[in-house]
Protein backbone atom coordinates (compact mmCIF):
# COMPACT_ATOMS: atom_id res chain seq x y z
CA UNK A 1 0.00 0.00 0.00
CA UNK A 2 2.68 2.46 1.19
CA UNK A 3 4.60 1.25 -1.58
CA UNK A 4 2.19 1.94 -4.34
CA UNK A 5 0.64 4.97 -2.62
CA UNK A 6 -2.63 3.51 -3.04
CA UNK A 7 -5.66 4.36 0.05
CA UNK A 8 -6.52 1.39 2.20
CA UNK A 9 -9.71 1.15 0.42
CA UNK A 10 -8.12 0.87 -3.01
CA UNK A 11 -5.50 -1.54 -1.49
CA UNK A 12 -8.35 -4.16 -0.29
CA UNK A 13 -10.00 -3.72 -3.59
CA UNK A 14 -7.30 -5.28 -5.10
CA UNK A 15 -6.48 -8.19 -2.60
CA UNK A 16 -9.98 -8.85 -3.17
CA UNK A 17 -10.54 -9.09 -7.17
CA UNK A 18 -6.72 -10.87 -6.78
CA UNK A 19 -8.20 -13.62 -4.81
CA UNK A 20 -11.60 -13.80 -6.63
CA UNK A 21 -9.75 -14.69 -10.17
CA UNK A 22 -7.69 -16.92 -8.06
CA UNK A 23 -10.74 -18.90 -6.93
CA UNK A 24 -11.92 -19.06 -10.60
CA UNK A 25 -8.78 -19.59 -11.86
CA UNK A 26 -8.81 -23.32 -9.91
CA UNK A 27 -12.37 -23.98 -10.59
CA UNK A 28 -11.64 -23.61 -14.16
CA UNK A 29 -9.16 -25.55 -14.14
CA UNK A 30 -10.98 -28.17 -13.12
CA UNK A 31 -14.09 -27.84 -15.44
CA UNK A 32 -11.12 -27.74 -17.75
CA UNK A 33 -10.19 -31.31 -16.54
CA UNK A 34 -13.06 -32.99 -16.46
CA UNK A 35 -13.85 -31.52 -20.32
CA UNK A 36 -10.57 -33.12 -21.14
CA UNK A 37 -11.52 -36.09 -19.63
CA UNK A 38 -14.75 -36.64 -21.43
CA UNK A 39 -12.90 -35.80 -24.63
CA UNK A 40 -10.13 -38.74 -23.90
CA UNK A 41 -12.81 -41.11 -23.32
CA UNK A 42 -14.82 -40.30 -26.96
CA UNK A 43 -11.15 -40.40 -28.52
CA UNK A 44 -10.29 -43.81 -26.95
CA UNK A 45 -13.85 -45.30 -27.98
CA UNK A 46 -13.76 -43.64 -31.30
CA UNK A 47 -9.78 -45.42 -32.10
CA UNK A 48 -11.30 -48.77 -31.03
CA UNK A 49 -13.69 -48.46 -33.90
CA UNK A 50 -11.32 -47.40 -36.28
CA UNK A 51 -8.49 -50.37 -35.41
CA UNK A 52 -11.74 -52.84 -35.60
CA UNK A 53 -12.29 -51.59 -38.95
CA UNK A 54 -8.28 -52.22 -39.72
CA UNK A 55 -8.63 -55.54 -38.65
CA UNK A 56 -11.47 -56.29 -40.68
CA UNK A 57 -9.20 -55.48 -44.06
CA UNK A 58 -7.46 -59.00 -44.13
CA UNK A 59 -4.62 -58.27 -46.57
CA UNK A 60 -5.65 -62.42 -47.74
CA UNK A 61 -9.60 -60.43 -49.08
CA UNK A 62 -7.67 -58.92 -51.79
CA UNK A 63 -5.37 -60.14 -54.39
CA UNK A 64 -2.83 -57.54 -53.34
CA UNK A 65 -0.61 -57.70 -56.36
CA UNK A 66 -3.45 -55.88 -58.26
CA UNK A 67 -5.77 -54.53 -54.75
CA UNK A 68 -8.69 -53.35 -55.58
CA UNK A 69 -8.15 -49.19 -55.41
CA UNK A 70 -11.21 -48.87 -52.99
CA UNK A 71 -9.49 -51.16 -50.60
CA UNK A 72 -6.06 -49.03 -50.93
CA UNK A 73 -7.45 -45.78 -49.95
CA UNK A 74 -9.84 -47.50 -47.10
CA UNK A 75 -6.57 -48.74 -45.58
CA UNK A 76 -4.77 -45.30 -46.16
CA UNK A 77 -8.06 -43.18 -44.94
CA UNK A 78 -8.05 -45.16 -41.54
CA UNK A 79 -4.67 -45.55 -40.95
CA UNK A 80 -4.31 -41.23 -40.80
CA UNK A 81 -7.35 -41.21 -38.69
CA UNK A 82 -5.63 -43.42 -36.52
CA UNK A 83 -3.00 -41.33 -36.14
CA UNK A 84 -4.30 -38.74 -35.78
CA UNK A 85 -6.69 -39.33 -33.10
CA UNK A 86 -3.53 -41.08 -30.98
CA UNK A 87 -1.89 -38.08 -31.44
CA UNK A 88 -4.70 -35.36 -30.52
CA UNK A 89 -5.46 -38.35 -27.64
CA UNK A 90 -2.09 -38.43 -26.30
CA UNK A 91 -2.03 -34.01 -25.63
CA UNK A 92 -5.19 -33.99 -24.24
CA UNK A 93 -3.54 -36.55 -21.86
CA UNK A 94 0.03 -34.73 -21.51
CA UNK A 95 -2.94 -31.63 -21.19
CA UNK A 96 -5.19 -33.32 -17.98
CA UNK A 97 -1.38 -34.24 -16.51
CA UNK A 98 -0.08 -30.41 -16.68
CA UNK A 99 -3.79 -29.00 -15.87
CA UNK A 100 -3.54 -32.05 -12.82
CA UNK A 101 -0.47 -30.33 -11.20
CA UNK A 102 -1.43 -26.88 -11.54
CA UNK A 103 -4.20 -27.90 -9.36
CA UNK A 104 -2.21 -29.68 -6.93
CA UNK A 105 0.08 -26.98 -6.39
CA UNK A 106 -2.07 -24.13 -6.24
CA UNK A 107 -0.12 -22.21 -9.14
CA UNK A 108 -1.71 -20.72 -11.64
CA UNK A 109 -0.07 -18.95 -14.54
CA UNK A 110 -2.63 -15.70 -15.74
CA UNK A 111 -2.15 -12.69 -18.24
CA UNK A 112 -3.77 -9.28 -17.18
CA UNK A 113 -3.52 -8.17 -20.61
CA UNK A 114 -4.67 -11.36 -22.55
CA UNK A 115 -2.51 -13.96 -23.67
CA UNK A 116 -3.23 -12.91 -27.47
CA UNK A 117 -2.23 -9.56 -26.82
CA UNK A 118 0.88 -10.71 -25.21
CA UNK A 119 2.13 -13.07 -28.10
CA UNK A 120 2.56 -10.05 -30.52
CA UNK A 121 5.40 -8.60 -29.41
CA UNK A 122 7.21 -11.85 -30.50
CA UNK A 123 5.76 -11.28 -34.10
CA UNK A 124 6.05 -7.45 -34.68
CA UNK A 125 7.96 -8.00 -38.06
CA UNK A 126 4.82 -10.32 -39.65
CA UNK A 127 2.92 -8.69 -42.32
CA UNK A 128 -0.01 -10.00 -40.49
CA UNK A 129 1.14 -8.22 -37.29
CA UNK A 130 -1.21 -5.20 -35.91
CA UNK A 131 1.77 -3.51 -34.20
CA UNK A 132 4.69 -1.80 -36.29
CA UNK A 133 6.60 -1.14 -33.44
CA UNK A 134 6.76 -2.49 -29.89
CA UNK A 135 6.65 0.71 -28.24
CA UNK A 136 2.86 0.63 -30.05
CA UNK A 137 2.49 -2.61 -28.81
CA UNK A 138 2.98 -1.76 -25.10
CA UNK A 139 0.55 0.60 -25.08
CA UNK A 140 -2.46 -1.62 -26.37
CA UNK A 141 -0.89 -3.72 -24.07
CA UNK A 142 -1.15 -1.39 -21.26
CA UNK A 143 -4.31 -0.15 -22.00
CA UNK A 144 -5.85 -3.10 -22.28
CA UNK A 145 -4.29 -4.57 -18.85
CA UNK A 146 -6.07 -1.23 -16.85
CA UNK A 147 -9.18 -1.24 -18.78
CA UNK A 148 -10.82 -3.44 -15.97
CA UNK A 149 -11.11 -0.98 -12.71
CA UNK A 150 -12.64 -2.38 -9.27
CA UNK A 151 -14.10 0.00 -6.69
CA UNK A 152 -14.64 -2.04 -3.41
CA UNK A 153 -17.61 -1.21 -1.44
CA UNK A 154 -18.21 -1.26 2.40
CA UNK A 155 -21.95 -0.31 4.38
CA UNK A 156 -19.84 2.01 6.79
CA UNK A 157 -19.22 4.55 4.30
CA UNK A 158 -20.69 6.87 3.13
CA UNK A 159 -23.03 6.06 0.16
CA UNK A 160 -21.88 2.66 0.18
CA UNK A 161 -18.43 3.03 -1.62
CA UNK A 162 -15.59 5.59 -0.39
CA UNK A 163 -13.97 6.10 -3.44
CA UNK A 164 -17.36 5.95 -5.70
CA UNK A 165 -20.13 8.81 -4.21
CA UNK A 166 -23.20 7.74 -6.55
CA UNK A 167 -26.45 9.57 -5.85
CA UNK A 168 -29.77 9.25 -7.40
CA UNK A 169 -31.06 12.88 -9.18
CA UNK A 170 -34.87 12.04 -8.44
CA UNK A 171 -34.91 11.86 -12.06
CA UNK A 172 -36.03 8.62 -13.07
CA UNK A 173 -32.63 6.27 -13.64
CA UNK A 174 -30.39 9.12 -13.66
CA UNK A 175 -27.62 9.12 -11.04
CA UNK A 176 -24.17 10.88 -10.50
CA UNK A 177 -21.48 10.12 -9.13
CA UNK A 178 -18.17 11.41 -7.92
CA UNK A 179 -15.36 9.41 -8.51
CA UNK A 180 -12.05 9.71 -6.22
CA UNK A 181 -8.46 9.18 -6.90
CA UNK A 182 -7.25 5.28 -5.58
CA UNK A 183 -3.96 7.55 -4.94
CA UNK A 184 -3.28 8.34 -1.43
CA UNK A 185 -1.85 12.62 -2.01
CA UNK A 186 -3.94 12.62 -5.19
CA UNK A 187 -7.44 15.14 -4.86
CA UNK A 188 -8.67 14.58 -8.52
CA UNK A 189 -12.56 13.49 -8.27
CA UNK A 190 -13.98 13.16 -12.02
CA UNK A 191 -17.88 14.19 -12.04
CA UNK A 192 -20.67 12.54 -14.43
CA UNK A 193 -24.45 11.75 -14.12
CA UNK A 194 -25.24 8.08 -16.12
CA UNK A 195 -28.71 6.18 -16.44
CA UNK A 196 -28.64 2.61 -14.81
CA UNK A 197 -31.79 1.31 -16.65
CA UNK A 198 -32.21 -1.95 -14.50
CA UNK A 199 -32.46 -2.46 -10.46
CA UNK A 200 -32.48 1.34 -10.11
CA UNK A 201 -34.65 1.01 -6.63
CA UNK A 202 -32.17 -1.52 -5.48
CA UNK A 203 -29.16 0.37 -6.49
CA UNK A 204 -30.62 3.70 -4.67
CA UNK A 205 -31.06 2.09 -1.47
CA UNK A 206 -27.95 0.07 -0.80
CA UNK A 207 -26.29 3.91 -1.61
CA UNK A 208 -28.13 4.48 1.20
CA UNK A 209 -28.60 1.94 3.47
CA UNK A 210 -26.04 -0.79 2.29
CA UNK A 211 -22.92 -1.59 0.72
CA UNK A 212 -22.07 -1.72 -3.36
CA UNK A 213 -19.18 -2.00 -5.31
CA UNK A 214 -18.53 -0.58 -8.93
CA UNK A 215 -16.75 -2.25 -11.95
CA UNK A 216 -15.49 0.80 -14.59
CA UNK A 217 -15.06 -1.15 -17.91
CA UNK A 218 -13.15 1.08 -20.81
CA UNK A 219 -14.32 -0.55 -24.18
CA UNK A 220 -11.85 -0.51 -27.50
CA UNK A 221 -14.70 1.78 -29.24
CA UNK A 222 -13.81 4.39 -26.31
CA UNK A 223 -17.07 4.02 -24.29
CA UNK A 224 -16.91 3.34 -20.66
CA UNK A 225 -19.25 0.60 -18.86
CA UNK A 226 -20.24 1.02 -15.24
CA UNK A 227 -21.42 -1.81 -13.79
CA UNK A 228 -23.04 -1.74 -10.35
CA UNK A 229 -22.84 -4.70 -7.74
CA UNK A 230 -24.84 -5.17 -4.57
CA UNK A 231 -25.00 -8.10 -2.59
CA UNK A 232 -28.78 -8.84 -2.27
CA UNK A 233 -30.43 -11.93 0.06
CA UNK A 234 -32.23 -14.15 -2.10
CA UNK A 235 -35.97 -13.96 -1.26
CA UNK A 236 -38.58 -15.91 -0.83
CA UNK A 237 -40.21 -18.43 -3.11
CA UNK A 238 -43.51 -17.44 -4.14
CA UNK A 239 -46.30 -19.96 -4.80
CA UNK A 240 -46.92 -19.76 -8.14
CA UNK A 241 -50.11 -19.28 -10.59
CA UNK A 242 -48.80 -20.91 -13.80
CA UNK A 243 -45.61 -21.86 -15.29
CA UNK A 244 -43.86 -19.66 -17.97
CA UNK A 245 -41.69 -22.50 -20.55
CA UNK A 246 -38.45 -20.94 -21.87
CA UNK A 247 -36.62 -22.60 -25.09
CA UNK A 248 -33.69 -20.67 -26.15
CA UNK A 249 -32.73 -20.41 -29.68
CA UNK A 250 -30.42 -18.58 -31.91
CA UNK A 251 -31.28 -15.01 -31.46
CA UNK A 252 -34.18 -15.40 -29.52
CA UNK A 253 -36.49 -17.34 -26.37
CA UNK A 254 -39.80 -19.03 -27.47
CA UNK A 255 -41.86 -18.90 -24.34
CA UNK A 256 -45.14 -19.89 -23.66
CA UNK A 257 -47.61 -19.77 -20.59
CA UNK A 258 -49.26 -23.34 -18.94
CA UNK A 259 -52.15 -22.81 -16.12
CA UNK A 260 -52.04 -24.45 -12.97
CA UNK A 261 -53.98 -27.17 -14.80
CA UNK A 262 -51.44 -27.61 -17.68
CA UNK A 263 -53.82 -26.16 -20.18
CA UNK A 264 -52.17 -23.53 -22.58
CA UNK A 265 -52.09 -19.93 -22.34
CA UNK A 266 -50.18 -18.20 -24.51
CA UNK A 267 -46.58 -17.94 -26.44
CA UNK A 268 -45.03 -16.17 -28.17
CA UNK A 269 -41.25 -14.96 -29.41
CA UNK A 270 -38.50 -12.52 -27.23
CA UNK A 271 -35.82 -11.27 -29.69
CA UNK A 272 -32.40 -10.11 -28.31
CA UNK A 273 -29.62 -8.99 -30.36
CA UNK A 274 -27.07 -12.63 -30.45
CA UNK A 275 -24.37 -10.82 -32.11
CA UNK A 276 -23.59 -7.87 -31.10
CA UNK A 277 -20.71 -7.04 -28.78
CA UNK A 278 -22.75 -6.68 -25.97
CA UNK A 279 -24.49 -10.10 -26.57
CA UNK A 280 -24.22 -10.72 -23.00
CA UNK A 281 -26.06 -7.79 -21.74
CA UNK A 282 -28.68 -8.34 -24.03
CA UNK A 283 -29.47 -11.55 -22.50
CA UNK A 284 -29.15 -10.47 -19.45
CA UNK A 285 -31.82 -7.55 -19.74
CA UNK A 286 -34.22 -9.66 -21.60
CA UNK A 287 -34.57 -12.14 -19.12
CA UNK A 288 -34.49 -9.23 -16.52
CA UNK A 289 -37.77 -8.55 -18.32
CA UNK A 290 -39.36 -11.56 -18.45
CA UNK A 291 -38.55 -12.26 -14.50
CA UNK A 292 -39.74 -8.87 -14.07
CA UNK A 293 -43.13 -9.98 -15.77
CA UNK A 294 -43.26 -13.36 -14.08
CA UNK A 295 -42.49 -11.74 -10.81
CA UNK A 296 -45.46 -9.01 -11.32
CA UNK A 297 -48.22 -11.96 -12.24
CA UNK A 298 -46.97 -14.72 -10.34
CA UNK A 299 -45.60 -17.12 -12.46
CA UNK A 300 -42.91 -19.67 -12.36
CA UNK A 301 -40.19 -20.20 -14.81
CA UNK A 302 -38.65 -23.48 -16.31
CA UNK A 303 -35.69 -23.85 -18.57
CA UNK A 304 -33.94 -27.18 -19.64
CA UNK A 305 -31.05 -28.96 -18.06
CA UNK A 306 -29.18 -28.52 -21.57
CA UNK A 307 -25.33 -30.24 -21.51
CA UNK A 308 -23.87 -29.78 -25.06
CA UNK A 309 -20.48 -31.32 -24.39
CA UNK A 310 -20.86 -34.20 -26.63
CA UNK A 311 -23.15 -32.53 -29.55
CA UNK A 312 -20.48 -30.10 -29.79
CA UNK A 313 -17.79 -32.59 -29.82
CA UNK A 314 -18.65 -33.77 -32.95
CA UNK A 315 -19.33 -32.36 -36.69
CA UNK A 316 -22.65 -31.71 -37.37
CA UNK A 317 -21.88 -29.68 -40.55
CA UNK A 318 -21.20 -26.24 -40.81
CA UNK A 319 -24.29 -24.39 -40.22
CA UNK A 320 -25.21 -26.48 -37.08
CA UNK A 321 -21.97 -26.45 -35.56
CA UNK A 322 -21.67 -22.71 -36.00
CA UNK A 323 -25.13 -22.46 -34.41
CA UNK A 324 -23.95 -25.04 -31.25
CA UNK A 325 -20.79 -23.21 -30.89
CA UNK A 326 -22.63 -19.52 -30.62
CA UNK A 327 -25.23 -20.93 -28.11
CA UNK A 328 -24.47 -19.17 -24.51
CA UNK A 329 -26.55 -22.11 -22.37
CA UNK A 330 -24.10 -22.08 -19.32
CA UNK A 331 -24.37 -18.26 -18.74
CA UNK A 332 -27.91 -18.55 -19.76
CA UNK A 333 -28.62 -20.80 -16.94
CA UNK A 334 -26.58 -18.56 -14.62
CA UNK A 335 -28.67 -16.02 -15.54
CA UNK A 336 -31.72 -17.18 -14.67
CA UNK A 337 -30.49 -19.07 -11.30
CA UNK A 338 -29.75 -14.69 -10.18
CA UNK A 339 -33.04 -13.53 -11.93
CA UNK A 340 -34.98 -16.38 -10.14
CA UNK A 341 -32.67 -15.77 -6.89
CA UNK A 342 -33.49 -11.72 -6.72
CA UNK A 343 -36.96 -12.00 -7.38
CA UNK A 344 -38.00 -15.00 -5.47
CA UNK A 345 -39.92 -16.63 -8.68
CA UNK A 346 -39.62 -20.06 -8.40
CA UNK A 347 -36.91 -21.79 -11.27
CA UNK A 348 -37.58 -25.49 -12.88
CA UNK A 349 -34.67 -26.85 -14.70
CA UNK A 350 -36.65 -29.67 -16.72
CA UNK A 351 -34.83 -32.60 -18.40
CA UNK A 352 -34.83 -31.65 -22.34
CA UNK A 353 -35.29 -35.24 -23.43
CA UNK A 354 -37.58 -34.62 -26.90
CA UNK A 355 -39.39 -31.31 -25.81
CA UNK A 356 -38.93 -29.83 -29.61
CA UNK A 357 -40.16 -33.01 -31.47
CA UNK A 358 -43.04 -33.70 -28.51
CA UNK A 359 -43.86 -30.15 -29.25
CA UNK A 360 -43.83 -30.35 -32.70
CA UNK A 361 -45.54 -33.54 -33.26
CA UNK A 362 -48.30 -32.95 -30.34
CA UNK A 363 -49.10 -29.38 -29.91
CA UNK A 364 -47.86 -27.62 -33.18
CA UNK A 365 -50.83 -28.36 -35.64
CA UNK A 366 -52.76 -27.96 -32.51
CA UNK A 367 -52.23 -24.69 -30.62
CA UNK A 368 -51.24 -22.87 -34.24
CA UNK A 369 -47.57 -22.03 -32.00
CA UNK A 370 -43.91 -22.00 -34.59
CA UNK A 371 -41.85 -25.40 -32.96
CA UNK A 372 -40.05 -23.67 -30.54
CA UNK A 373 -42.99 -21.97 -28.99
CA UNK A 374 -44.31 -25.76 -29.07
CA UNK A 375 -41.63 -26.99 -26.81
CA UNK A 376 -41.32 -24.17 -24.46
CA UNK A 377 -44.96 -25.31 -23.76
CA UNK A 378 -43.87 -28.99 -23.06
CA UNK A 379 -40.99 -27.43 -20.96
CA UNK A 380 -43.55 -25.71 -19.00
CA UNK A 381 -45.52 -28.74 -18.65
CA UNK A 382 -42.99 -31.17 -18.03
CA UNK A 383 -41.95 -28.79 -14.55
CA UNK A 384 -45.48 -28.52 -13.43
CA UNK A 385 -45.37 -32.39 -13.18
CA UNK A 386 -47.35 -33.63 -16.63
CA UNK A 387 -45.66 -36.24 -18.42
CA UNK A 388 -45.75 -36.83 -22.29
CA UNK A 389 -45.37 -40.15 -23.96
CA UNK A 390 -42.67 -40.35 -26.85
CA UNK A 391 -41.14 -43.19 -28.48
CA UNK A 392 -38.71 -42.44 -31.33
CA UNK A 393 -39.08 -43.42 -34.76
CA UNK A 394 -35.87 -45.89 -34.54
CA UNK A 395 -37.81 -47.77 -31.72
CA UNK A 396 -41.15 -47.34 -33.13
CA UNK A 397 -40.23 -48.89 -36.43
CA UNK A 398 -38.35 -52.26 -34.25
CA UNK A 399 -40.88 -52.74 -32.24
CA UNK A 400 -43.89 -53.02 -35.01
CA UNK A 401 -41.46 -54.78 -37.47
CA UNK A 402 -40.89 -57.85 -33.99
CA UNK A 403 -44.44 -57.72 -34.26
CA UNK A 404 -44.88 -58.76 -37.95
CA UNK A 405 -41.83 -61.00 -37.78
CA UNK A 406 -39.37 -59.13 -39.20
CA UNK A 407 -35.89 -58.74 -38.57
CA UNK A 408 -34.41 -55.27 -38.43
Amino acid sequence: MNKGNLKARAANAILKEARTIYTLAREVKQVQIENHNQKIKELKSEIRELEEQKNELHLSDYNWSRPPKNAVKKLHKIKSMLWSKKDKLHRFIQSVQRLEKEVKTGIFSYCFGSKQLSSHQWTLEHPSSPFSTHEQWLKAWRDHRFRHVYFLGSHDESCGCQLVQGTYTGDQDLFEFKVRSPYAKDKLVISFRVRIPYQTEQVDYYQTYGSISYVFVFKENGSLYLHPQIKEEPKEIKSAKGCLGMDINAGFLAVALANENGNYVFSEDIYYDQYSADADTALHQTLAAVYKIAESEGWSVAIEDISLRKKKSRNHGKKLNHILHDFPYRKYRSYNEKKASRSGVPLHIVSAFYTSRIGKEKYQNKLQTSTHQAAAFVIARRALGFTEWYEPEKSKSKRMNANIGIRS
